[in-house]
């Protein structure tokens, strides 16, 4: 039971985390400090913020009582797990949740169309397709920044005349998405935030934006250099503004079939 300080390197060996940096300094931890670090969710009871040497078993006691089965401590509280059960066969929500944690033996199918639903998490990197996921979708908004797409290998025709005013998809791991036709094809979003799309992968980007409503395209993220089809990536595109990563993307993009001619894409 003897006492005494630990470093973050040492912390995070016991708890069985990822190490990824060599923190070797040891120093006084909170209660506070020590569920932060492990990823745990904080309550109010949990503000002890006052800083002091742990033992080994009291370290084991404190994270032996985080239940792994609990939900990522970072979803918000709001968010509902679902199941399977709760999907019809076209793969639309038919519960009545605002916000759902898409269910980890369900990793593609999905088309939510629930007017109910604001929000769609996972718990975990299971996704593999967001294929038609919210074609149709008829919500005003949408938060997605709690979907885990880091293994998502198609994103076609995902917001096809969704009707969300405004996308932020700065959270989107898109570096295995191969496939992104007809993505935001209709997309009544006059906003999208597209800042951290990794399309290195990505070969097919026909009617991307075809009809989108997004008044500004800032595509500055994107390398095209394996895209093989771009055409009528903007066909009907309502942007009057396009950046793109480099003079050979902005090219791609200017170059794409039926792109009208009051869209021009400048290096950023």
């Amino acid at each position: 039971m003897a006492r005494r300080m630990w470093s973050k390197h040492d912390l995070l060996r016991l708890a069985g985390v990822e190490i990824t940096g060599e923190d070797t300094m040891k120093r006084m931890w909170s209660k506070h400090d020590l569920l932060r670090l492990v990823g745990a969710e904080i309550t109010d009871e949990d503000e002890d913020t006052m800083k002091r040497m742990w033992s080994r078993d009291e370290l084991i006691d404190l994270l032996s009582n985080l239940d792994p089965e609990d939900p990522d401590p970072n979803i918000p509280a709001r968010y509902v797990q679902t199941t399977t059960a709760d999907f019809d066969a076209n793969g639309d929500y038919i519960g009545t949740e605002e916000y759902i944690i898409l269910p980890a033996d369900k990793q593609s199918g999905y088309r939510i169309q629930n007017i109910n639903v604001k929000g769609v998490a996972t718990d975990g990197d299971y996704l593999t397709s967001c294929q038609n996921m919210f074609n149709g979708n008829p919500s005003l908004y949408l938060e997605l920044d709690y979907l885990d797409t880091s293994n998502v290998t198609t994103m076609a025709n995902m917001f096809w005349n969704s009707q969300a005013t405004t996308l932020d998809l700065s959270s989107f791991d898109t570096s295995k998405v191969t496939n992104m036709n007809s993505m935001f094809n209709g997309s009544q979003a006059t906003t999208l935030d597209l800042s951290s799309f990794d399309t290195s992968n990505v070969t097919n980007m026909g009617y991307m934006f075809s009809g989108s409503q997004a008044t500004t395209l800032d595509l500055s993220s994107f390398d095209t250099s394996n895209v093989t089809n771009m055409s009528n990536m903007f066909y009907y595109s309502k942007a009057t503004i396009g950046y793109a990563r480099t003079q050979a993307d902005a090219d791609n993009f200017n170059s794409s079939s039926n792109k009208p001619s009051t869209l021009n894409f400048v290096v950023k």
